[in-house]
Order: C-alpha cells, then structure tokens, then sequence
C-alpha cells in the first residue's frame, strides 16, 4: 500500500453498533482519485444478465413459431415437430405469464433504493428502469440520507441495506427503519441483507425481506415486486394511510 503512496490503519473509533460484536473497520487512504461509477459498469447491453437471456428467449420463440407454421393439419406431425410445438407453446406461455404479472404492477409508483455500495444501486436502477420505465427511482447512500430524502420525497416502496459502510458510523438498515417508522412513514419497507435478517427487519417495523443478491431476470424481479405489493395490499398503518 505504501509502495503505491497510500496508507491503512484501525479505526479505533468505529462501533459496528451490535451488542457484543464490536466489529473492526480498516481505513485505506489512496492518493488517487475518485472512481467513475458510470466508467467503472459494465456495459449497458452487458449489465444486466437478464437482458440478453429474454432477448434468445424472444429470438428462439419466434424462430420456433415460424417452424411449427410449417406444420399442416392433414399430416401426422413428427416426433421431432412435436417436441417443436410443445417448445412453442411453453414458450408462448411463458411470455404470457410474464405480460400478466407485469400488468398487476402499478403504472405509476415511487420507490427509494438505500445500498451504501454505488454500483450496486446504479444496476438496480437500470434494471428497474427498464422493467417499469415509468417508475420514480431515488437512491441514497446510508439510513441518514433516507431519512433525509423522504423528508421531500413521498416512496411507496423502500428497499433498505442492512450494512453500509463508511468513514463515519452509519445507521443499520433495521435502525432505519424503526426511525421511519417513528416518523410516521407508511411506505412498503423490503429489508435487505446477504444475510437472513427477516426477522430483525419485520421486529423494526419493515413489511418484508430479500436476501441479496436481487433478482435479476425479468420474472424473477417482477415476481419478488409483485409478492412484495400483493403482501401489503390495503395494509393500513395507525396513520390510516393505505399503503399501496
């Protein structure tokens, strides 16, 4: 580290703020500067796994259609055009059930994504932006900054990290959530963790949870969203607000 100009040293003054595990925090000081998160993506086409899986599967769906048109009633199709047709319609199928479930999602909804990783919320972000493009998307960085942004920002859903980092103490996602809630916020709160923190995140008030990583692939994002909403239809709160 010191050969490339910079420094590490122990945060003596960090408190991982779970009782009985402390924690430990290692600061790196870089004389370099700022990464740019935009540069340091992957490319757009290249982001998101799901995008070009749901391509090949748009592609070989209409490639099968066009062969099974081949097909006439008059024939007795073979094992091989069978096996076609049946390709074909569990592919149509699928499309179906794909069209349908992102129809049950709201045309218009606000949601507020708090990960204090900056990547990971840019690819969030995208993804959802390309699911439901119409979508209000804000992001922030650490539970202080939620709390800050919802002070001019109305969310219908809040997905909340539990860790984030930092050269200062930062709220726990659980701690966050317990303070919207004691703010009077009636949003959908979705907990998130690579661990399983369910429930600590319901015992703080939020309504679901969501091991990391998120989903990717478009039924998957749109099922965990839909589960999410249907979960907390017509909830009301002390406030009376309906929730979605």
């Amino acid at each position: 580290m010191r050969s490339l100009g910079g420094d590490i040293y122990l945060d003596d003054s960090y408190d991982s703020g779970v009782e009985g595990y402390p924690g430990a925090r290692f600061v790196l000081q870089m004389n370099t500067p700022p990464l740019d998160i935009e540069s340091a993506l992957p490319p757009a086409e290249m982001s998101m796994e799901f995008i070009s899986v749901a391509l090949n599967e748009r592609d070989a769906m209409q490639q099968q259609t066009k062969e099974c048109a081949i097909y006439r009633p008059e024939q007795s199709p073979s094992p091989q055009k069978s096996e076609l047709q049946s390709s074909s319609r569990k592919a149509l199928q699928a499309s179906s059930d794909a069209n349908q479930i992102e129809n049950k999602l709201p045309n218009e909804y606000s949601v507020l994504f708090v990960d204090d990783d900056a990547i990971l919320r840019k690819l969030f972000v995208r993804g959802l932006k390309r699911l439901k493009p119409e979508w209000q998307i804000k992001e922030a960085s650490s539970g202080e900054m939620a709390l800050k942004t919802l002070e001019g920002y109305k969310a219908d859903l809040i997905f909340l990290d539990q860790y984030m980092a930092s050269t200062e103490k930062q709220m726990l996602g659980t701690e966050t959530a317990s303070a919207m809630r004691s703010r009077g916020i009636t949003s959908i709160i979705c907990g998130l963790s690579a661990n399983d923190m369910r429930d600590s995140f319901i015992s703080a008030g939020a309504d679901g949870f969501i091991l990391k990583p998120m989903p990717c692939k478009p039924q998957d994002l749109q099922k965990a969203l839909l589960a999410l909403l249907e979960q907390n239809a017509s909830i009301h709160r002390d406030t009376g607000v309906e929730t979605v």
